[in-house]
């Protein structure tokens, strides 16, 4: 279990991890996070991700955060202060 309370950078944490398939994170505190930037990046492999439990409050970019998945559905809250969402899936 990883301690991740004060990390406000996700940007890149898991991009080109070409082999994931699946990845349990529903430990992760994100209430803190400001930078999903290309979260998930190019898991090409990956389908299924469970983020319905991430605190999207002050978070301020998404850009590409699933860009390049095989992800069918995505449950994810998205705050209004969204700066940026291009590419978020593509």
């Amino acid at each position: 279990c990883f301690d991740t309370k004060q990390v406000i950078n996700y940007g890149g944490i898991f991009s080109y991890c070409t082999n994931l398939k699946k990845v349990d994170i529903s430990s992760f505190d994100t209430s803190n996070a400001t930078n999903f930037n290309s979260f998930f990046a190019a898991c090409n492999k990956l389908e299924k991700i469970d983020v319905s439990n991430f605190n999207t409050e002050n978070v301020t970019t998404m850009y590409n955060m699933f860009s390049g998945c095989s992800i069918r559905c995505i449950s994810l809250k998205i705050p209004q202060i969204i700066l940026n969402l291009k590419g978020i899936i593509q």
